[in-house]
Parts: structure tokens; C-alpha cells; sequence
């Protein structure tokens, strides 16, 4: 079923490009940075924890997770074959995204380290809305892969003393969504804000769910 969708979505790509290109503007590439954060499971894993301490007759007095937003680096390549029908290739590397949490009893302290990275690769068609000053409004539509890299270690709160320690990794395939504003500084610069979200990107055993990132960058059209 997934594979078929995929499918669909690329030979949507391909009536996109195959789209007259008589109006087609330069090529352009892309550098950008931004901030994305991810769908965890660090709330289930501190519910399993719970279940298992309250077998073992042990109760737990706290338990906590917080997760850490990431950096992001963007780069890509595209054209626009029409004022509002374009496409676009990229890469996003989410660096870091990191839940730590803690849980505490009358007899122990333990601290959770989780750590997730990942690489998406995309292709992506370009529907938008060209205003008198060259800027453009635009949806993003297209499919991704994507490949995660989970960490985790366990270790006592207040010793260090490691207790566990694993890592591993997933890949996804499925759809993007994205919207954002271009705005040319001049005929060679671009300027633009995007949101990109990928859902179900993530299907690993800390984090499992959809990715959002958000990046600012800069354009530039080839020639």
C-alpha cells in the first residue's frame, strides 16, 4: 500500500515537470537553518518503567522527561517552470533531538539519556501564488526517506555509573507537507522562511511519530 502511494506521488512529481517550460526560470540552490522537534516515546517508556517497578513492589516517588528542540540544515536545488508550478530536491539533517528524564524512589535515582539524529532525503513538487515583486507564497507536496539514529543510556542520577546503554536504526518512507514565503532580494538572491512536516517519519522504539522543522535560508538561481 505504502509503495504504491509513493508511486502516485512521483508520477504527480512527473506531470509537474512535464508541465510546459517555455517561462521556466534558472535553477536555484538553497542553504538553510532552522529548529525541528520530534514525536517521542519517552512518556511510554517511563509508563512501562512504572509497571515494572510496581511488580516488583517498588513505587516511583517521581518521574520525569523533557525533550530538547534541534538544529537543522537544510539544502536543496530547484526550478520553477511556471510563475506557480515548480520542483524541488533537498536534504534536511535534524542534528540532535534529546528527552532526558528521571525517575526516583525511596531507594534509588535513575536518569534516561535519549538521543535521536536524522537524515531525510525528498523530492517535492511546488504549487504557489507569484506577487508583483517576484516573492511567492507556496504548498509543498512530495515523499521522503528517512533514516533515524537512536540512542539511549541509563545510569544512576546522582553517581553517573552507567546501568545500559543501546543504539540503533530505522527508516521510513512516506509524504511531506510544506509551506513557506520566497521573497528575491535581486536577480541572483533569494530569501525565504519554510515549514516542512513529515509525518511517520520516525519508527523506532524512542521515538516513533512525525518530525516538523522550520528553517530560515538563502537562495541562490544559477546561471
Amino acid at each position: 500500500m505504502k509503495s504504491n502511494l509513493i508511486l502516485g506521488g512521483v508520477l504527480s512529481l512527473g506531470l509537474i515537470i512535464s508541465a510546459p517550460v517555455l517561462a521556466a526560470e534558472k535553477w536555484y540552490v538553497g542553504l538553510g537553518l532552522g529548529s525541528a522537534g520530534y514525536e517521542d516515546n519517552a512518556e511510554k517508556n517511563l509508563d512501562s518503567m512504572w509497571t515494572y517497578h510496581e511488580s516488583n513492589l517498588e513505587s516511583l516517588g517521581i518521574a520525569e522527561i523533557e525533550q530538547k528542540p534541534s538544529g537543522v540544515f537544510n539544502i536543496y536545488a530547484g526550478q520553477w517552470l511556471t510563475d506557480s508550478q515548480g520542483f524541488e530536491f533537498g536534504y534536511l539533517g535534524v542534528n540532535s533531538v534529546e528527552s532526558d528524564g528521571t525517575t526516583e524512589s525511596w531507594n534509588y535515582a535513575v536518569r534516561y539519556d535519549l538521543d535521536g539524529s536524522t537524515d531525510v532525503f525528498y523530492a517535492a513538487a511546488l504549487l504557489a501564488s507569484k506577487f508583483e515583486n517576484k516573492s511567492r507564497l507556496y504548498a509543498k507536496l512530495g515523499f521522503y526517506h528517512a533514516t533515524t539514529t537512536e540512542k539511549v543510556k541509563i545510569s544512576g542520577r546522582d553517581t553517573g555509573i552507567q546501568i545500559y546503554s543501546n543504539s540503533e536504526n530505522n527508516s521510513n518512507l512516506g509524504f511531506l507537507l510544506g509551506f513557506g514565503y520566497n521573497y528575491e532580494i535581486n536577480e541572483k538572491f533569494g530569501f525565504r522562511a519554510n515549514y516542512d512536516y513529515f509525518p511517520s517519519a520516525l519508527d523506532g522504539d524512542l521515538y516513533e511519530g512525525n518530525i516538523s522543522a522550520l528553517t530560515l535560508s538563502l537562495n541562490y538561481k544559477l546561471d
